[in-house]
């Protein structure tokens, strides 16, 4: 089983090369870090955090991510497919 598997994502492109996709969501705020050198306190840290969130969730599950806060702030329901 794991040696016609191992390979699979040579024959099929929808598979990704790798499975880490924890890492790539952690790269724009390492990036960030880098960038500014730090959070200026825990609560921007949290929001930042929040918003990063809500924008790789919607962007795997192919939903208007420009327009999801809209709807967050005006209390309308988000709608995630299964």
């Amino acid at each position: 089983m794991r040696k016609t598997n191992h390979l699979i994502y040579v024959y099929d492109f929808k598979v990704p090369f790798d499975n880490n996709l924890s890492e790539m969501d952690l790269r724009p705020i390492k990036a960030k870090i880098k960038v500014s050198g730090c959070h200026r306190n825990f609560k921007g840290l949290k929001d930042y955090c929040y918003i990063r969130s809500i924008i790789s969730t919607h962007k795997k599950q192919g939903i208007d991510y420009f327009q999801e806060p809209v709807n967050i702030r005006k209390r309308k329901p988000i709608t995630i497919s299964m």
